[in-house]
């Protein structure tokens, strides 16, 4: 709307801004779980009048400087290059220590107090990493260098700073993570730490409150890393022990990871060395995990070495033998051990609310949303966090100095707001469709012409990255929750829950179950509007006290076209704005038959038709230019062979002595031990079976958003690709199924379909793949629906959305000119009266 900046710069000295401010705090090394550990009251209250996480997810490596730079400019390590607490660049050719403040190491990202002042706002920094350097060519309006100096003391400076014009402050202490070092995680000397570091946020809120500025002030509190036990005498791993030092010519950090340069030509023979220690992994610089976002750096080594938690990789015997820390960080950010707190409060966030776990990059995003400022270039979300952020809009309200200026602003707002309503508008209904078990690739096999037509008249994905575990009630009801299933708890197709000691398999519709997300046809009835199941798992629970208007018990033998003709009704006749449709196929034949057999590919030819079908039909009913239509599947499928490719589990353990029960097979299974977790699973390991990997419940790679509810087991085993799970290998090999799903979705055989088309989608597009988190989000903003709490991101769908160029008449243009020339005609009359009235 330019017309509105042209109304402040002629009313500038009538205007004032109600912009609130922001505080930042880091308490360093604040691992998410000491808040269990002992009593903290005033954390408690600060969640009881903001919003808390249970725990936020960091980047790697989870250090001291690379972690609070990412939460500062919402950049991974590879962005911004503050890759360690200690670094070599081979351009500079100079080596990087935590006193190093020289601008061209800081260039790589914008933090917050930069990119405020940048924008006209003040800042200060009361310590923090890269506070004190000059980055690209600015500073924040106040700092302060890094000294030792009580918390308190650091509270009262900077609530004074808050009080004053600061709008920006940002705050870092050294504790918990300085007793974290010295005593271990566990140590009662670090219970009392963090029962200090909890006085001190009584204490800050305790000023806040008499300063009077709780109603003034964000306070975004958070941390940059946890904390493991350690040992540097017994848990070590000497470099010299395994390759000849002379063939390095150089390394960087210690501890949980070391960067090593061999010289010329000795790569592979000392990577190879480097490799036998069973206590870390060992990764050429091109074979970091990109999940990491840390190697594309040039300050990465050509050689990077990760221990496993609690180890330590040392040069040599004599390296750090000394050294009588008991904990440590550094390591994988997927280890609960490294993550990091996460509270804020202030008159722009929700109260007593608990997100989701999101990622320590979208801090960034969060702090520009809160300060009313553009972002730089960064790789959070402020999706991930907008569910508890509570002001509306950028600078929020205003406050007028005069009449005058009131008047001139709600006439130019009004007569912007009716061209804005005119041009963004979305057409209301949303049909979403999914073939089960459509896996991406299918379409290459045979002639798929009306998936291309499709294509050609709005937008496709190569595939979309689905959840794990790759089962069809976990993937469907991601898809309309938007949250993955360690969040909505609907963990497998059959699974236990512990607190309700029951189990649950395809059929239960319970709302026990189903309560931890909100599917969309729940979303739409919340906000007023409509919604129709034509199937979905969940669609036949009550759920959060609503169903469906119109929904159906599943049945399996209805044909296809019957289903979509049912839905076209509801779509034309009825206004439906929200209906889902559900296709058993081509999963069922790809479980029969495999995805490589003949039968699949003439299945995908009916599926193929059956999406004409939708087409002509909605041509038929006049809702192409009227209903936005997303067809996509849940899972893949891959090969399987029960006569061959079999994992007994009762050949590895005792059945009757070590295991109460188990659930699921297959691709994965849940064991629920007789005896200590630890006890099975290490008989487990050391049968050493191939193609076969068990997880204690606490080591599920964190990336999976899996192992966090209840309903997981103690113990969960996955089998690689076309492999399979059992108790019984003779039971299992009279079954004749020669395809499966449920295994990593990293792999490409699990990945599934995405297209859409309709009025508000782009078209002939192909976008970058996503995630299929981003589903529920989408159909949000496509029906103007505020969402749920969800972990995906609108932003990655944003790309093919477009709003129509007029949905409104011209009678509805004319009808809204009349109310704002009626609402200036009241507004004049009234600045009148009281000009009569002076």
């Amino acid at each position: 709307m330019p017309r509105i900046a042209i109304v402040f710069l002629t009313f500038l000295a009538g205007v004032a801004s109600r912009r609130n401010k922001v505080l930042l705090v880091s308490m360093d090394g604040f691992r998410w779980d000491y808040v269990s550990s002992v009593p903290t009251p005033n954390l408690d209250r600060l969640a009881g009048i903001g919003t808390r996480a249970d725990y936020i997810n960091n980047t790697f490596c989870t250090k001291t400087f690379p972690s609070h730079f990412s939460v500062a400019t919402g950049l991974y390590e590879e962005s911004h290059g503050i890759i360690g607490n200690v670094m070599y660049d081979p351009v500079f050719n100079e080596t990087f220590n935590p006193k190093t403040m020289d601008s061209k190491w800081w260039n790589g990202g914008e933090p917050i107090w930069i990119t405020a002042v940048k924008q006209g706002l003040k800042s200060a920094t009361y310590f923090w990493p890269g506070s004190e350097a000059e980055i690209r060519g600015l500073r924040p309006t106040l700092y302060k260098k890094y000294a030792n100096v009580d918390i308190r003391v650091q509270i009262d400076n900077v609530t004074d700073w808050l009080k004053g014009d600061i709008d920006l402050a940002v705050m870092y202490s050294p504790q918990p993570d300085k007793a974290g070092h010295t005593y271990g995680p566990s140590a009662p000397e670090l219970k009392e730490k963090v029962q200090e570091v909890d006085l001190a946020v009584g204490f800050l809120l305790d000023k806040l409150e008499e300063k009077n500025l709780s109603s003034k002030v964000n306070l975004v509190l958070t941390s940059d890393h946890g904390m493991t036990e350690i040992d540097f005498q017994k848990k070590r791993i000497e470099i010299s022990s395994l390759v000849n030092l002379s063939d390095i010519i150089r390394k960087s950090d210690k501890g949980p990871l070391m960067h090593i340069t061999p010289v010329e030509g000795k790569l592979e023979s000392v990577y190879q060395a480097l490799s036998k220690s069973d206590k870390m992994t060992v990764y050429k610089k091109e074979e970091i995990p990109e999940f990491w976002h840390y190697k594309n750096n040039r300050r990465v080594m050509p050689i990077l070495c990760v221990a496993d938690e609690g180890w330590s990789v040392v040069w040599d015997k004599d390296d750090l033998i000394n050294k009588t820390d008991r904990g440590n960080h550094g390591y994988d950010n997927r280890l609960s051990s490294m993550k990091p707190i996460f509270y804020a409060a202030g008159p722009d966030i929700r109260k007593n609310y608990t997100t989701p776990p999101f990622l320590s990059v979208d801090i960034y995003s969060l702090l520009c949303s809160l300060l009313d400022i553009d972002q730089a270039s960064n790789n959070g979300s402020y999706e991930r966090v907008r569910n508890f952020v509570v002001k509306q809009g950028k600078t929020a309200g205003l406050i007028m100095a005069d009449w005058g200026s009131l008047l001139c602003l709600v006439a130019v707002c009004m007569a912007d707001l009716v061209s804005y309503a005119s041009t963004k508008k979305y057409a209301g209904q949303v049909l979403l469709v999914s073939m089960d078990g459509f896996r991406w690739d299918y379409i290459n096999k045979t002639q798929t012409p009306n998936f291309d037509r499709m294509a050609r008249l709005g937008t496709h994905a190569l595939y979309m990255n689905n959840t794990f575990i790759t089962k069809t009630f976990p993937n469907h009801y991601t898809l309309v929750t938007g949250l993955y299933e360690e969040s909505h708890g609907i963990i497998g197709n059959h699974m236990y829950d512990p607190v309700l000691n029951k189990t649950f398999s395809r059929g239960n519709n319970d709302p026990v179950w189903w309560d931890g997300g909100e599917p969309l046809w729940v979303t739409a009835r919340k906000y007023n509007q409509t919604s129709a199941t034509f199937y979905w798992p969940g669609s036949e629970a009550k759920i959060r006290g609503y169903r469906p208007n119109k929904w159906l018990p599943y049945n399996e033998s209805v044909p296809f076209r019957p289903r979509v003709d049912r839905v076209m009704g509801w779509l034309a006749n009825d206004s439906i704005n929200f209906v889902t449709l559900y296709f058993h196929e081509p999963d069922k034949t790809g479980h029969n038959f495999g995805p490589d057999s003949p039968q699949i590919i003439e299945k995908v030819k009916e599926m193929d038709g059956i999406l004409g079908y939708i087409l002509d039909s909605m041509q038929k009913y006049s809702l192409t230019d009227k209903v936005n239509l997303i067809v996509l599947s849940d899972h893949g499928m891959t090969t399987i062979d029960l006569q061959h490719r079999l994992i007994d589990i009762s050949q590895i353990v005792d059945m009757k002595e070590d295991v109460l029960f188990t659930m699921d097979g297959g691709p994965i299974m849940h064991i629920n031990p007789k005896r200590s977790p630890e006890n099975v699973i290490q008989k487990m390991r050391n049968a050493s079976v191939p193609h076969l990997t068990v997880y204690l419940k606490e080591e599920i790679p964190v990336e999976w958003h899996y192992g966090k509810n209840r309903r997981v087991m103690p113990i969960f085993a996955t089998a690689d690709e076309g492999w399979a799970i059992v108790t019984n290998a003779s039971i299992a090999m009279t079954l004749s199924d020669k395809g499966d799903h449920g295994y990593n979705n990293a792999l490409l055989s699990m990945k599934p379909i995405f297209y859409a088309m309709g009025p508000n989608i782009r078209r002939n597009y192909q976008v970058s793949v996503f995630k299929n988190v981003d589903i529920y989000p989408l159909v949000c903003e496509l029906l103007q629906l505020p969402p749920a709490a969800n972990n995906g991101s609108l932003r990655r769908v944003q790309s093919f959305i477009v709003s129509n160029d007029s949905v409104n008449s011209s009678t509805e243009l004319s009808t809204l000119s009349v109310w704002v020339l009626l609402l200036f005609s009241i507004i004049s009359s009234t600045i009148m009266s009281n000009l009569r009235s002076l």
